[in-house]
């Protein structure tokens, strides 16, 4: 089946028209993947790290969910932003080696955390599904629900929360697991707190589900709790 059929056919699911608010599939039917979005050093150090939320907040949000992940089964895209490209509006550094490149290096927690069956993607500056590796995993996986944590919120997260959401994948952002820093060009001058609170909100808007890492946990706990339940059920189990 081509990609353009099988986007339809996820659409199809969710409502005639392909619109249908976050949360209408029941948790235990959600079989979600938890894409991790540059993690990389630039955006957790140095002059590009992000402000809103703190750093130290948005990377321990980041490790609860990929922690929750690892133990509840939910498969994990690694995406890292190519060394020889910049997020759109020069957010991040180029660098003409990327065997030497410490700035587009992953954070030594995410990668202390990294086990062999993670998917790793590199993406170009025009969002993590321009590489079509994710795509295909996804659908070989049959992935219906996205979770997004990582940075830049109004850049990488939010471009591919769009890409995801065309493809007919409802989306879930874990705002406190994500994050951006103040931006400033000939337009003027945005604080970090407002672009966060700003580019969360277009998210929710446009149809992205945008909760807490802890509710996110909760409802991932929930479901595997249901679906435990509904083995013994089918084994004739009280």
């Amino acid at each position: 089946m081509g990609q353009h059929a099988q986007a339809a056919d996820r659409t199809s699911e969710r409502s005639p028209t392909g619109l249908q608010p976050p949360g209408v599939l029941p948790p235990e039917r959600k079989f979600r993947a938890l894409l991790v979005i540059d993690t990389q050093l630039s955006f957790l150090e140095g002059p590009y790290a992000i402000q809103s939320p703190p750093r130290e907040e948005s990377l321990a949000k980041i490790l609860q969910a990929i922690a929750t992940a690892e133990l509840d089964g939910i498969p994990i895209a690694l995406i890292q932003l190519d060394s020889q490209e910049t997020e759109f509006g020069g957010d991040s550094p180029k660098s003409s080696d990327p065997l030497v490149d410490d700035e587009t290096s992953l954070h030594p927690a995410v990668l202390a955390q990294q086990s062999y069956h993670w998917k790793s993607i590199i993406q170009g500056a025009n969002g993590a599904f321009q590489n079509k590796e994710l795509l295909e995993w996804l659908d070989t996986l049959g992935v219906n629900v996205i979770t997004l944590v990582g940075h830049l919120t109004h850049g990488a997260v939010a471009l591919t929360a769009v890409q995801a959401m065309a493809l007919g994948y409802p989306v879930e952002v874990l705002a406190d697991a994500t994050g951006t820093h103040a931006i400033s060009n000939a337009q003027g001058t945005v604080t970090a707190a407002d672009l966060q609170l700003v580019s969360l909100t277009i998210l929710e808007h446009i149809g992205a589900e945008v909760t807490t890492t802890a509710n996110w946990i909760t409802e991932v706990e929930n479901a595997a709790a249901s679906e435990y339940v509904r083995n013994l059920q089918k084994e004739g189990r009280p």
